[in-house]
């Protein structure tokens, strides 16, 4: 079933920071990284190499 981009849209408004629009889209990684930082602000030093 495809994904509603209004829904992705208003995740990434509300709750971008936390990096639930990239769970909701399927990009774990990019969430994974988004909530590590949010968490642990140092945390951007482990992904230096990360895009």
């Amino acid at each position: 079933m495809p994904k509603s981009r209004l829904a992705y849209i208003l995740l990434g408004v509300f709750l971008g920071s936390l990096g639930i629009h990239n769970f909701y889209a399927g990009y774990t990684c990019s969430a994974s990284y988004y909530s590590a930082l949010r968490q642990h602000p140092g945390a951007y030093l482990l992904h230096l190499g990360y895009h």
